[in-house]
């Protein structure tokens, strides 16, 4: 899961999405993007606290550039060289398929996991937004927004699920 956090009034937005997409294409089996928004119109309530508790933002946009060594130069090849890196080094210790429908107004979710070695983990799920038209300084006034945080589905703080042997699916 790759986290972006962004603003409709950041002018230097537009190029980092443009560089997470060609990464996405690249790694489009192991990673999703996830845009959270800061202070615009955009921004989930609850996502501004999870992201200083979490990954402790100074505000937005924000980058972690301890990713590239302290770095503020940003390309698509570093980006691309990080999460290789991260797949290989750190390999994953659970799977996630997710399956949505929409029927009028009802939201139906079904999650499973997929989970390597027994023990306790938070899930947190949120409702990404395709398609959302608007302002976007850098870009335009009719920005198409991608894999914006809209909602959560659980608390943020993530649902516990308890697996008491290895090689579990949990649905």
């Amino acid at each position: 899961l790759l986290y972006r956090f962004t603003a409709t009034w950041c002018a230097y937005c537009p190029s980092m999405t443009t560089a997470l997409e060609k990464v996405n294409d690249y790694t489009k089996d192991h990673s999703v993007i996830m845009q959270i928004h800061g202070n615009d119109e955009f921004a989930m309530s609850a996502m501004s606290s999870w992201a200083t508790d979490i990954y402790n933002t100074q505000g937005y946009p924000y980058c972690d550039y301890s990713l590239t060594g302290g770095s503020t130069k940003r390309t698509v090849n570093d980006i691309q060289r990080f999460v290789k890196d991260v797949l290989y080094t750190y390999p994953a210790k659970t799977g996630i398929e997710l399956e949505s429908s929409l029927d009028g107004t009802r939201l139906t979710v079904d999650l499973g996991l997929y989970i390597k070695e027994a023990d306790s983990y938070r899930v947190t799920v949120l409702l990404l937004e395709d398609g959302i038209y608007g302002y976007q300084n850098g870009g335009s006034n009719n920005y198409e927004h991608k894999d914006v945080a809209r909602l959560a589905l659980t608390s943020m703080s993530g649902e516990t699920v308890r697996i008491s042997e290895d090689n579990q699916i949990w649905t």
